[in-house]
C-alpha cells in the first residue's frame, strides 16, 4: 500500500476540483473520463519547467503501474476503448489525487520547496499493520501517518522481489524497462561481474533522485540499494558503497540504519537545514527483513500469543520498524519542518513466515519463507 502525508495542504484546488467532479459524475467508460481528467491536469502544468514536469510524470508512472498491476492480478485485461467496471471511480480518484497533490506541492511558485521523506519497509506483508486491521501487530506511528494521509489500501508495487521493486520505485519504470528483473544475475555465479552491464544500463534511465538533485535538492541514501553506490545513483549523500570487493551487494554499510540508530539521516537533515536547502531522504532500512533479531522487550510481547518462534520474531520486527518511523517523523516535528515535508511510505514486497504455511505439501521445497510470499505476485 501507499501512504502519502497530506500535511502540506498547499495546492490549488481549481484543476483538482474540475477533474474530480468529472470523475465523480461519470458512471460508464471510465477510461475515457480518466483521459479527460488527465487533460485537466496537463492544462494546469503548462507553466512548469522540465524538472517539475518530470517529477509529476514520475509519480503518475508509479501510480499507473500500481493500477495496472491491480487489474492484471485480478486477470482483467484493460482495453482503453471499453468500460471496465473493476477499475472503479473511487480508485481512479485516489490515484489522481496523489498526482495532483505532488504536482502542486512541488510547483508552488515563490514558496519554499517541500522536503521529501520516502520510507520503504523491507519484506512486510500488506496486512501487517494496525491501520490495515492486523489483530496483533502494533504499528502506532504508521497508523498515525495513515490517518493523516492519502491511503491506498489496494496499491501494488511493480515486482514482488526486492531489487526490481526498488528500481521501479526510483525510476517509475517496470522491471522489463529498467532491466533489474531479479536480485542477482544468474544467481551467485560471478554476480558482481555479470551485474556490471545491468547497473550501467540502469543508470542511463532518469530517476526521481537525479531529477530532485538537478532541481536543487540535497538527497540522502540509507538502507537497501542494489545499483552500486549512492554516488552512482545520483544522491548527494549516502551510506552504501556498493563495492563487491568489500562485500557490497544490496546496501552494505547502509543496512545498519534503523537497526542501530538514525544519526546519518538526522545529521543530513541538520546539514540541509543549515544550508537552507530542500532535501530528499531515501529511508529503506533492512526492516523487518531477516535477520529477525528484534529487541527482547518486543519479542517477549509477541511470544505471549503462543505463536511459533518465526511468527513472533517477525511480528516484533514489524513493530521495531514502526518505532524507527516514529523517531524519524518526530525529528521532523522537533526541527519544525514537518509542515513543509512530504512523507511517503511504501513496502517493497510482502512476507509470510514459513510456519504459517506448513500444511502446504509444496512448502517442503522452500525453507526460507512461505510460498506465495515475497517471491510471488499472488501472495
Amino acid at each position: 500500500m501507499y501512504g502519502i502525508d497530506t500535511s502540506l495542504g498547499r495546492f490549488s484546488k481549481c484543476s483538482l476540483r474540475s477533474s474530480l467532479e468529472l470523475l465523480k459524475t461519470s458512471r460508464t467508460n471510465v477510461s475515457c473520463h480518466w483521459g479527460k481528467a488527465c487533460h485537466y491536469l496537463a492544462q494546469s502544468t503548462e507553466h512548469l519547467d522540465t524538472h517539475e514536469h518530470w517529477i509529476v510524470n514520475h509519480l503518475a508512472c508509479i501510480l499507473n503501474a500500481a493500477a495496472g498491476a491491480l487489474m492484471l492480478t485480478n486477470k482483467i485485461y484493460l482495453n482503453w476503448n471499453r468500460s471496465v467496471p473493476f477499475f472503479t471511480i473511487a480508485r481512479i480518484k485516489s490515484i489522481f489525487k496523489a498526482v495532483v497533490l505532488l504536482l502542486f506541492a512541488l510547483s508552488s511558485r515563490g514558496e519554499q520547496k517541500p522536503n521529501i521523506v520516502l520510507i520503504i519497509s523491507d519484506d512486510q506483508g500488506w496486512t501487517d499493520y494496525g491501520f490495515m486491521g492486523h489483530p496483533e501487530i502494533q504499528t502506532p506511528h504508521l497508523d498515525r501517518l495513515a490517518s493523516e494521509s492519502l491511503l491506498f489500501k489496494r496499491g501494488y508495487v511493480a515486482s514482488p522481489l526486492c531489487r526490481p521493486s526498488l528500481a521501479s520505485i526510483a525510476t517509475g519504470l517496470f522491471p522489463f524497462d529498467h532491466g533489474a528483473t531479479g536480485n542477482d544475475v544468474f544467481g551467485y555465479d560471478d554476480r558482481a561481474g555479470r551485474d556490471v552491464a545491468v547497473q550501467e544500463a540502469f543508470h542511463h534511465h532518469p530517476s526521481m533522485i537525479k531529477t530532485l538533485v538537478e532541481y536543487g535538492y540535497l538527497a540522502h541514501q540509507s538502507g537497501k540499494w542494489w545499483e552500486g553506490s549512492w554516488r552512482d545513483a545520483g544522491f548527494t549523500h549516502g551510506m552504501t558503497h556498493g563495492d563487491p570487493e568489500r562485500k557490497g551487494r544490496h546496501g552494505d554499510e547502509g543496512l545498519v540504519i534503523g537497526r542501530k540508530d538514525l544519526k546519518p539521516i538526522t545529521g543530513f537533515i541538520d546539514l540541509a537545514i543549515s544550508q537552507e536547502k530542500p532535501f530528499f531522504v531515501w529511508y529503506a532500512p533492512f526492516l523487518p527483513h531477516t535477520p529477525h533479531n528484534p529487541p527482547k522487550r518486543l519479542l517477549r510481547k509477541y511470544q505471549r500469543s503462543g505463536h511459533k518462534d518465526d511468527v513472533s520474531k517477525y511480528y516484533a520486527m514489524c513493530e521495531w520498524f514502526d518505532e524507527t518511523c516514529g523517531q524519524l517523523i518526530d525529528y521532523l516535528d522537533e526541527k519544525g519542518i514537518r509542515e513543509n515535508t512530504l512523507v511517503l511510505y511504501i513496502a517493497d514486497n510482502g512476507w509470510r513466515a514459513r510456519s504459517e504455511n506448513e500444511d502446504d505439501p509444496n512448502q517442503m521445497a522452500w525453507e526460507r519463507y512461505a510460498l506465495r510470499s515475497k517471491g510471488s505476485p499472488y501472495e
